[in-house]
């Protein structure tokens, strides 16, 4: 009753697939999306599942880069949070808006990222784990709090970012977390690994500061994993950012190296949001480098949008003229720099690090680049006893492999979870081949 033409749809859809939830979904629909309005539907396309939340689409993200392109501007909220514990959450409903303008009794400053339980909040106890019968890691800990939480911060919006797109970007949350910009729903995140980002141009203006407020709860299941071994623990575990565009812009980007035929595979998406695409003449360039800085190839690629597409997927193909590959001997890496450009005329970049390698099985042998190889690994089962949670620090996970590096080892497995991209990014470094997996620790499937 009383949906509009968009809700109608968006019902039709779930009561599809979802048939013995018709009553429940109805009754969300009608007193979110009802309320709040969408979120321009011919921008984000069709919504599906926690999306509806905040009616905007969540897309592929980058936070905390270890590669960031001249052409990129972002704003990390990283550091001092205003936080406050509150045992029922309030209504998660858009109109509900005292709460967000109010001071917080009780509150306190607290760190993004990280968890709030290495950062004493709740009283001595037991970690729950994510099985109290089966493969229970249960430790004895400082702080103990499961419930809600709430953080807040307040940013000033540049004033170099009018006319630009912005995005608010979340890295991690356990377990779920639910986020508003300037008292208006934006996201509801509930994920096993990945990170994403959300268009609030419409929430947000230049030259004026901008409220950004997050519920997270740690109670409901999660799907993180082995990361809930020891403890639920809850927070903001990885970065939060804004970040600024053109309409027209590299939306995401990733590298594969080609051992064989010694090139750089590049994959970008472009994408626009208005009705028209601005770009007359929109090519991607592409110019590889060394880590050391030294030129190691160029290429150039069309953009060429399909009819009635907002994304393009753009693949190139780049010849290097340094070729070295990477090994745990030697953990050579480029980065390739992007840039999106009308013309002659540059729009947005990207850059993205990536290394080059070849890994077989002939028979009953490995071969690594092409010679018989020896992996000695070791088993990760993510264990952080100071800070609980893996933390978010490229530098803090490098001295750690670069240990495990100088015992002696070249690989590790990580026990029914995937780490952190700064893990990642740190192997990458240390020489160090990874094998995450998908978890069976998960407290409901993962995607």
């Amino acid at each position: 009753a009383g949906m509009n033409t968009n809700e109608r749809r968006y019902f039709s859809r779930f009561a599809l697939g979802r048939a013995g939830g018709m009553v429940v979904l109805g009754l969300c629909l009608t007193l979110g999306l009802g309320a709040m309005g969408l979120h321009a539907e011919e921008e984000t396309g069709w919504l599906e599942g926690v999306d509806t939340w905040g009616g905007r689409a969540a897309l592929p993200a980058v936070v905390n880069p270890v590669a960031k392109s001249p052409l990129q501007s972002a704003l990390s909220l990283r550091g001092e949070w205003e936080f406050v514990t509150r045992d029922v959450a309030p209504l998660r409903h858009p109109h509900w808006n005292a709460f967000f303008a109010q001071p917080w009794p009780g509150a306190r400053t607290i760190q993004v990222p990280g968890c709030w339980e290495a950062q004493g909040v709740g009283t001595p106890g037991m970690g729950d784990s994510w099985d109290c019968k089966w493969d229970h890691c249960a430790k004895p800990l400082r702080a103990v709090y499961k419930g809600d939480a709430w953080y807040r911060k307040t940013v000033a919006i540049p004033e170099a970012w009018r006319g630009q797109r912005v995005w608010l970007k979340v890295g991690g949350v356990r377990s779920q977390g639910w986020f508003w910009v300037n008292q208006t729903p934006v996201a509801w995140v509930d994920n096993y690994c990945g990170t994403y980002k959300y268009d609030i141009t419409d929430l947000v203006k230049a030259g004026a500061p901008a409220v950004v407020v997050a519920e997270v709860n740690n109670v409901v299941p999660s799907r993180k994993g082995l990361f809930s071994s020891t403890h639920r623990f809850g927070g903001l575990y990885r970065d939060v950012e804004l970040e600024a565009t053109p309409d027209a812009r590299i939306d995401y980007a990733w590298v594969r190296g080609d051992f064989d035929h010694q090139t750089a595979e590049i994959h970008a998406t472009v994408a626009y949001g208005n009705s028209t695409c601005s770009l007359k003449q929109p090519v991607l360039r592409v110019t590889l480098k060394t880590s050391d800085g030294l030129p190691a190839g160029n290429g150039v690629q069309a953009v060429v949008f399909e009819p009635r597409q907002k994304t393009a997927e753009i693949t190139c193909r780049v010849p290097l003229t340094r070729f070295t590959p990477w090994s745990p001997d030697s953990p050579a890496l480029y980065v390739a720099e992007l840039v999106l450009c009308d013309g002659g005329q540059p729009v947005h970049g990207w850059a993205e690090r990536f290394g080059i390698r070849k890994f077989e099985v002939r028979g009953d042998r490995f071969f690594f680049n092409n010679k018989p190889f020896f992996v000695r690994g070791y088993g990760d089962d993510f264990v952080y006893p100071l800070t609980l949670v893996s933390p978010a620090s490229r530098e803090e996970h490098l001295r750690h492999l670069k240990a495990a590096r100088q015992a002696g080892f070249v690989y590790t497995r990580l026990h029914t979870h995937c780490e952190l991209p700064e893990f990642f990014e740190a192997a990458d470094e240390a020489g160090i081949l990874i094998q995450p997996e998908l978890p069976y620790y998960g407290d409901y499937p993962t995607e």
